[in-house]
């Protein structure tokens, strides 16, 4: 039996296969925007180097409209540990270990 979920990312596509060295960071601003749905998100992706086989990335959205509730969305945290990277002239080939966790409703947390 295949059980389902609703799943959440931080737009993984690019920003987690980014190499990051040791003490680097990495920050990235992107617009979303779904014409469907007429929803429109602000995301702020964030990358550090823990080591040369280490990054922690932080994804954190903004809904832009529809204007109404909360416009802060979850947070998303995601570990990365590369297991094998093969560097080539013609490009470069990486395995990595991925977890991660999302922390809802992120400023409640903030408010005292």
């Amino acid at each position: 039996m295949i059980l389902g979920t609703t799943l959440y990312g931080m737009g993984l596509r690019s920003f987690v296969a980014l190499p990051v060295d040791k003490g680097g960071s990495v920050l990235r601003f992107q617009n979303i925007y779904a014409s469907q749905s007429e929803v429109d998100l602000f995301v702020t992706s964030f990358a550090y180097g823990i080591d040369a086989k280490q990054t922690v990335l932080i994804g954190m959205p903004y809904r832009l409209k529809p204007s109404i509730g909360e416009r802060q969305g979850d947070v998303s945290l995601l570990y990365r540990y590369m297991l094998l990277q093969d560097d080539r002239f013609d490009g470069t080939s990486r395995f990595a270990l991925l977890a991660g966790a999302i922390i809802p409703n992120f400023p409640s947390y903030l408010k005292v």
